[in-house]
């Protein structure tokens, strides 16, 4: 079994196809989506969570104010996130 860091790099410098990466792209997304809905089945309005917020380069703690579809409205302190559900994580 290949780690990721195995994964990535065959990805990466492997000899894909198109057709193939094309097929990993949609596999990955398709499992996104899955844990995205997982998330949203699990979680309340009120409850803490948190996520990654790469633009601060830090884990970002707030609570639900709302679950829409798609993302949830994440309130930390003076502040609302609309987060994709798959990237958050119960606090």
């Amino acid at each position: 079994m290949m780690d990721i860091n195995q994964i990535n790099q065959e990805i990466m410098h492997g000899s894909f196809t198109n057709d193939q990466l094309n097929s990993i792209i949609m596999a990955v997304r398709y499992r996104q989506n899955q844990i995205g809905r997982a998330v949203k089945r699990s979680i309340r309005v009120g409850d803490t969570v948190q996520f990654y917020h790469p633009s601060l380069a830090q884990t970002v703690k707030g609570s639900v104010k709302e679950v829409l579809i798609k993302n949830v409205m994440v309130s930390t302190q003076g502040r609302i996130y609309r987060v994709p559900a798959s990237l958050l994580e119960l606090a």
